[in-house]
């Protein structure tokens, strides 16, 4: 089901909404990233910020310039694999939606503060951590008591 979705969003081509912080350079991602593999026929990865707080993403994990991220889970599972990754972030604003069609989030996190993250446990991860997820996985956080909760589906 969620690849019939993923085909019928990349045939309308949704972009989603990106809003960048203020001191961020506007940009296009890459329609086809290292990390990804992922286009009209194979669903890309996505997050959706339903919390009142800023989320980070970011498109480039492996292969940015402008900085790095420190991910968890390196292969975007629920192991614990720590991996220092180049990567260039971007501010994604809450309520807002960003990926799949042709645009491949690769991670996520919440640079000011802790979040919890459910895979098949749920575990706390400090701000900045960040969250590895794959091309067939969408990252959804919501507020739950004053504080981000995310699940991966």
């Amino acid at each position: 089901m969620r690849a019939a979705v993923a085909l019928a969003a990349a045939a309308v081509s949704c972009a989603g909404a990106l809003t960048l912080s203020p001191t961020a350079q506007a940009s296009e991602p890459d329609p086809v990233t290292v990390m990804g593999g992922c286009g009209s026929l194979t669903p890309c990865g996505e997050a959706t910020n339903l919390t009142p707080w800023g989320m980070y993403i970011t498109t480039t994990l492996g292969t940015g310039k402008s900085g790095y991220c420190d991910v968890w889970n390196k292969d975007g599972g629920s192991t614990a694999s720590w991996w220092h990754a180049p990567c260039d972030q971007r501010y994604l604003a809450p309520g807002a939606h960003y990926g799949g069609g042709n645009i491949d989030v690769d991670a996520f996190t919440f640079n000011d503060r802790g979040y919890y993250m459910t895979f098949t446990s749920r575990v706390w991860h400090a701000a900045g951590v960040w969250t590895k997820i794959t091309n067939l996985q969408e990252a959804r956080c919501d507020d739950r008591n004053g504080v981000p909760e995310c699940w991966i589906s």
